[in-house]
């Protein structure tokens, strides 16, 4: 509108002449402040002084506490939104504001001069479905964080620490991004207002915004805080954790999934890997023995832990739908270690704590890795057809179906533990790892000058601690006790060299690294040096048992214990 057209409207306005209401709406936002009057340049000197000194004190973001002139001395809880110089009136003179959206709802503008603002009360810890979550930063730990941002951070640094539902996510977007260029603006807007109207978020349903991928190995490399809505209050929760994401159950979830991008970028990096074996070759489905039954691919989605980092990475993987397959024509049973070793295992661990180190190696690529077809000299397997994955569907020649081949024991096929356990059993045997008499998926490793004889292992390992290393290209002098099962392998070692000495072997083949305990068979892994003692937790399962068997019932906690 122009600024004459403008200013008649709020003359008339002031003369009492009705308005249309877009008009009214507009001489109200310039009466609260909203808009504000660029030619008017009258302005007292020291409120911009003022509004530093308010900004600094309590930043945008922040909860705080407000009291003004005519609040009958009551102080109204809300949060800082905004600050800004501006006149109230034509010939007024500009002075320092500060926006207020409180509690109820109400988002007001209110002159420094005129306005009493403290630190509100730091919120009580909060419950999100059903687990402990920490509140947003105190304002003194966000007044520092603040004080670190550049402008290219500060629109993360909104998100991150945004508050209540979808609608101030919005709108803090936009503010936040008034400096941005207009057409990155106007798509970042467009998608957080998709995101607000999705139904994939409820009440109680998290959201982590804006995160930042690797395209090469798809590990998060940053992410933003999530977003929780209580009702109430806003939390910030850890995004590395993998049930923080989103994570697709089927294709449809994934088409419709928040992280859409993200979980593309994952499976074109599995299909490369796929290829570069390659895991299989596409054929004419005329070519397919006729009643040879073809099965169906699907996407598996999840989130990996990278090794030696706290960072997550997006970890979908394509899985054979391996429903009714024969077992006569693929033998599906295989060993794995027993539980009772493991026991034994952490026992050892536990009294000779000072002697051993906890390794878990893990082979990422086992199944897709594990030859079938003969081309590497052993008898073949059974054929398998399968149909193309999912979205990478390609055509042949004159249009025609093409189908996949399987040269390796695919996931998902019944019997591809088994096939992978007679390849990798030799590399290990290779490796100096000897199965024992009762478990033969459980491995010892012994190589110094007690080999071979009837020495306890307290001998064992206090002679070891005195024994020259042994000489490059040989098996390394330690001893060691091995758990397999399936493609993990769970070890103590007296040496961290026999680790990477087994791993060496199963390198020639397989893609095998290795950690500390962390994730054990699915347990948690908590090893205390102090108190020597190793424990096997898995929490998760406790709190759904929880879930589910106390549901009803009353849970009273003793004020005194």
């Amino acid at each position: 509108m122009p600024r004459a057209e403008y200013e008649a409207a709020l003359a008339r306005k002031e003369a009492g002449t009705p308005l249309p209401h877009d008009l009214v709406t507009l001489s109200h936002a310039a009466s609260r402040g909203i808009i504000g009057f660029p030619s008017i340049t009258k302005t007292n000197d020291e409120q911009p002084s003022k509004m530093a000194d308010c900004k600094l004190k309590h930043p945008i973001r922040t909860r705080c506490m407000v009291k003004w002139d005519d609040s009958d001395s009551t102080w109204y809880p809300g949060r800082v939104t905004g600050y800004k110089i501006f006149a109230s009136g034509k010939g007024a003179v500009a002075k320092a504001n500060v926006s207020v959206k409180y509690d109820d709802g109400e988002h007001m503008w209110h002159e420094i001069d005129q306005t009493e603002i403290k630190h509100a009360a730091r919120s009580k810890t909060l419950v999100v479905d059903g687990e402990r979550a920490q509140p947003l930063t105190s304002v003194e730990e966000e007044e520092d964080s603040l004080h670190k941002m550049s402008e290219e951070n500060e629109m993360a640094g909104v998100i991150a620490c945004i508050s209540e539902y979808h609608g101030e996510l919005l709108a803090s977007v936009i503010q936040a991004a008034e400096h941005m260029d207009d057409e990155l603006r106007a798509e970042l807007i467009d998608r957080v207002k998709a995101d607000a109207q999705s139904d994939m978020f409820t009440v109680g349903a998290h959201d982590i915004v804006l995160p930042m991928m690797d395209v090469e190995t798809g590990e998060l490399t940053q992410v933003m805080a999530a977003v929780v809505s209580t009702g109430t209050e806003a939390v910030t929760i850890s995004p590395n954790e993998a049930t923080r994401w989103h994570l697709p159950k089927t294709h449809k979830e994934y088409l419709q999934s928040p992280h859409r991008a993200q979980w593309r970028t994952g499976m074109e990096l599995k299909m490369e890997k796929y290829e570069a074996v390659p895991t299989w070759t596409l054929v004419d489905i005329k070519t397919v023995p006729r009643g040879t039954r073809i099965y169906r691919l699907k996407w598996a989605y999840g989130m990996k832990n990278v090794p030696d980092s706290v960072n997550l990475k997006f970890a979908p993987r394509l899985c054979l739908v391996g429903t009714g397959m024969d077992p006569t024509i693929f033998p599906s049973y295989a060993d794995v270690g027993r539980k009772i070793t493991l026991n034994i295992v952490g026992a050892i661990l536990s009294a000779f704590m000072e002697y051993f180190t906890a390794h878990q190696a893990d082979t990422s690529d086992a199944f897709q890795n594990t030859v079938v077809d003969g081309s590497d000299g052993e008898k073949p397997g059974p054929t398998l057809y399968s149909y193309q994955a999912p979205d990478f569907e390609t055509k042949g020649e004159n249009n025609a179906t093409l189908v996949c081949k399987h040269r390796t024991a695919f996931q998902g096929r019944i019997d591809s533990p088994r096939v992978y356990g007679a390849k990798v059993r030799p590399m290990l045997k290779s490796a100096g790892f000897h199965p024992l008499m009762y478990d033969p998926e459980s491995f010892i490793y012994h190589e110094g000058p007690t080999k071979g004889t009837c020495t306890t292992l307290d001998e064992i390992v206090k002679k070891l601690q005195t024994v020259e290393p042994n000489s490059p290209g040989h098996p390394p002098h330690g001893y060691a006790l091995m758990v397999r099962h399936v493609d993990d392998k769970v070890m103590i070692v007296t040496d961290p060299k026999i680790t990477e000495y087994m791993v060496g072997h199963v390198r020639n083949t397989y893609a095998c690294t290795y950690t500390g305990w962390k994730k054990v068979l699915g347990w948690d892994a908590v090893i205390d040096r102090d108190e020597r003692t190793v424990a096997f937790e898995c929490p998760s399962v406790l709190e759904a048992a929880k879930n589910r068997f106390l549901r009803d019932t009353s849970i009273i906690t003793p004020r005194h214990s």
